[in-house]
């Protein structure tokens, strides 16, 4: 379960050859002794083998047959008698020479015996050698021209090994209460001290788009896909009339397919678990990425924005013009463009008390700055 759960946290689910070769056989594999070739054969000794009935043995046989049915049981007796005098124990008792064994008419053939022979085993094996253990782990892969690279499951144990170096389990956790009508302010501030940000929200509001632009530096907006084409227009207009950031950076709106929200500063990594729409009306939390996962994040993010659809361009700093017609840098800008707000469906602007129907007709207004 550790193995499986460390894995995790590098971001890969392993297979499950790849967690029982670690489970059964994570150590490399020791010397071994090679396969057997031909097995031992045992050595047999010398022995000798008594030739067919002696002497003694004939005239037993010619004893018995000479009785009568009438002294059959006698001659058992008798002939128990007879074989316990010639039995081992009777003879060791007095002599057991083979003059002794000649007398009682016994003759032997001696049969030789064989040498034994060891067993052939081919040759041992050898330990297993680093880089076999790391391919048979599946943590690296050698390619046709037998060049090695890491494998994913190699890169998340990289990963997870990483983390835990750097304490990466002490991020930053904002807690954003439901119906805290501190919170989007709280949000809003760390995207204001993220500098020139890319903000990712796949369902990012008209009225939390001004606020951002008003207010931060934030300069490229990436939506979703699946966001309707009333607020897309919304959102396009809106960054059509911004004006360029503090640093002179052209805001931008491109359409890409993703999940997950993300502020992207210049120096940090935020993630978001709802959309800024919905901070403050339901629970939600604010982290800030450690450095090893922001790594990753930043990288996947510009893949989405590089590949995204272009929506709209701001205003560009040669676009705003003094009286003269003289360039006017992005700080000096004497008349920015009107901030419009959104409440309860209708469009309003400092300076005018009128409920306009639309962005278009609060734009074109001519009361107020």
């Amino acid at each position: 379960m550790e193995f499986i759960a460390t894995v995790n946290r590098g971001g890969y689910r392993p297979t499950g050859r790849e967690i029982n070769e670690w489970r059964l056989r994570s150590d490399p594999k020791p010397a071994r002794k090679g396969r057997l070739l031909e097995p031992e054969v045992p050595e047999v000794p010398e022995r000798r083998i008594r030739k067919g009935p002696t002497a003694f043995d004939i005239a037993l046989g010619s004893f018995a047959k000479s009785q009568g049915a009438w002294n059959k049981q006698l001659s058992a007796i008798a002939r128990q008698s007879l074989i316990a005098l010639n039995s081992p124990a009777v003879r060791s008792a007095f002599d057991t020479s083979r003059m002794v064994e000649r007398a009682l008419g016994y003759e032997y053939d001696v049969v030789p015996g064989k040498p034994g022979t060891a067993a052939v085993y081919a040759p041992d094996k050898r330990p297993e050698k680093f880089v076999a253990h790391l391919r048979r782990l599946g943590w690296i892969e050698r390619d046709s021209r037998g060049r090695y690279g890491v494998t994913l499951l190699g890169h998340a144990l990289l990963k997870a090994e990483a983390s835990a170096d750097s304490g990466d389990e002490d991020s930053s956790v904002m807690v954003l209460a439901a119906e805290d009508e501190l919170a989007y302010g709280q949000v809003l501030g760390v995207i204001a001290e993220c500098g020139d940000a890319l903000v990712m929200d796949g369902y990012l509001g008209a009225q939390e788009l001004i606020h951002i632009l008003a207010h931060t530096s934030a300069s490229r907006f990436l939506i979703g896909d699946r966001l309707n084409k009333g607020r897309v227009t919304e959102l396009a207009l809106q960054i059509n009339l911004a004006p360029p950031n503090e640093d002179g950076s052209v805001r931008e709106l491109r359409r890409a397919s993703f999940h997950d929200r993300f502020v992207l500063g210049e120096h940090k990594v935020y993630g978001l678990s709802a959309s800024l729409n919905s901070i403050g009306k339901s629970m939600a939390t604010l982290i800030e990425m450690p450095d090893t996962a922001a790594r990753s994040i930043r990288a996947d993010a510009e893949e989405h924005w590089s590949g995204g659809v272009v929506l709209a361009r701001g205003l560009h700093p040669d676009d705003l013009t003094d009286v003269d017609g003289d360039a006017v840098a992005a700080g000096e800008v004497q008349e920015q463009p009107r901030i419009i707000r959104q409440e309860d469906g209708v469009f309003l602007h400092d300076g005018c008390d009128v409920r306009h129907r639309s962005q278009q007709a609060a734009q074109r207004c001519t009361k107020g700055p």
